[in-house]
């Protein structure tokens, strides 16, 4: 089953057909939903990337295996959900998610700037050197896209990536220089 982000990505990058997007209520067969997952994760032309593995593959790792990865991360896995998904029943069927004040929400803002992009499907809040070096062995031994970032910010405001696993660090906490480092401005000044 592809994940509920798919669906929203699709329905936001117009991807279906313009008939279908223009009615009050839409039904999606498997067909409309494969098709438009498949236009998501292809490259300019049609070709679909294949050097990473992301949600529906086969190489995508199964629940079984999201979950030893949270126990060796400390149980700091967390599913990300995305803006959209107050809108439906459930995630993927299985998180309840829908709160119909938040959904007005989303749907009165759908056009800003903050609710558009691709999200992760997990994040890791490592608290850890530790954390860091398991998210990024799981990263690399699942063939997974790895965002890594320090307090959750890029230039839009937010680090996004479609179908990939994020890793979040508070890099001052984990990471001290071993010496004192001085510095000279011009001037003679010691900073």
């Amino acid at each position: 089953m592809r994940s509920l982000f798919t669906l929203l990505g699709a329905l936001s990058l117009n991807l279906l057909p313009s008939s279908r997007a223009q009615n009050t209520e839409i039904t999606f067969t498997d067909s409309d939903i494969a098709a438009a997952s498949s236009n998501i994760v292809t490259r300019p032309g049609g070709q679909r990337y294949a050097c990473k593995s992301y949600p529906g593959d086969r190489a995508y790792p199964w629940t079984a295996a999201w979950a030893s990865f949270n126990r060796t991360v400390g149980r700091n896995l967390q599913l990300a959900i995305p803006p959209g998904a107050v809108c439906y029943q459930t995630l993927d069927g299985t998180i309840q998610t829908f709160d119909a004040a938040k959904c007005a929400e989303v749907q009165t803002n759908w056009g800003d700037e903050q609710w558009k992009g691709f999200y992760g499907d997990y994040v890791v809040l490592a608290k850890t050197r530790e954390h860091i070096k398991y998210t990024i062995d799981f990263a690399r031994k699942n063939n997974l896209r790895l965002i890594i970032r320090n307090t959750g910010h890029d230039f839009m405001g937010r680090s996004t990536g479609w179908g990939s696993l994020i890793l979040t660090h508070m890099r001052s906490r984990m990471c001290r220089l071993s010496r004192s480092i001085r510095a000279r401005v011009r001037g003679g000044k010691e900073l």
